[in-house]
């Protein structure tokens, strides 16, 4: 009697497997951004299944969701809200330990829960990704940002400055970026502002009481942020830009 034939196994890729990939590849989520590499435990049966600093320090909790219950939505904000009260116990970690910002990790977006997390980003720097594994002709995880707040004309960020000094400047990289070949694209609704390239993200925009700040996908942790102070900080990060998308598009290609 012939043994019947073993079936094929199909691979197996969940959550864990793409945080492996994630710690190595940070700016994927956005540039700046410094992986912990562990889980942020905030208390008894709450935790961050990652977390990271931004360009900035400010803790960035990360957070996979397979499907939005009711209770997914009590965790988001119960992790926010400890972690603006306790925050300062992870001085350690973050140098700006109680103004957290959350990513989310979710194969997809329903109708519904989109509405409720527009509401959220308008309480915290939220911002959501949809996630999946290789396919055979991608060699990377699957990750794409989700518009889940209206699409804001990016020279209207400029409105929640003011009248402050680097204003200008922001505007003529903002503009800088509309009139590139291929356009560098301002998503991701509020500050930080992600700007994004053919393949993915280029650059986050960060701003603080101090000013305005770009971090590069190509920059190294230690390496400073690019004060956007002057036409010079200016000049310098329309060239990183560019250098960056045709990398972008070399690889694409």
């Amino acid at each position: 009697m012939t043994p019947p034939k073993e079936s094929k196994k199909t691979p197996t890729w969940d959550f864990s497997e793409f945080l492996k990939w994630l710690v190595h590849h940070p700016q994927a989520l956005e540039p700046g951004l410094r992986m912990l590499g562990h889980a942020l435990e905030l208390g008894p049966k709450l935790s961050a299944e990652a977390c990271a600093a931004d360009g900035l320090g400010r803790p960035c909790l990360i957070l996979h969701v397979d499907n939005f219950s009711a209770s997914v939505y009590d965790r988001i904000l119960l992790l926010m809200a400890k972690m603006q009260t306790d925050g300062e116990r992870f001085r350690h970690l973050f140098a700006r330990p109680h103004e957290p910002r959350m990513f989310l990790l979710a194969p997809n977006y329903l109708a519904e829960a989109r509405a409720r997390l527009e509401l959220l980003t308008h309480a915290f720097s939220l911002r959501c990704f949809s996630f999946g594994p290789p396919s055979s002709k991608r060699g990377v995880p699957m990750l794409e940002l989700e518009e889940i707040a209206a699409e804001v004309p990016p020279l209207q960020h400029l409105d929640s400055l003011g009248e402050r000094p680097e204003t200008p400047f922001v505007a003529r990289l903002l503009h800088a970026c509309s009139v590139l070949h291929p356009p560098v694209l301002c998503r991701g609704g509020d500050w930080p502002l992600l700007l994004l390239g053919v393949s993915g993200p280029l650059a986050t925009l960060l701003r603080d009481e101090r000013g305005v700040y770009m971090a590069g996908a190509g920059q190294r942790q230690e390496d400073p942020l690019l004060h956007l102070r002057d036409d010079d900080a200016i000049d310098h990060a329309i060239d990183a830009l560019l250098r960056a998308q045709e990398k972008t598009e070399t690889r694409v290609a």
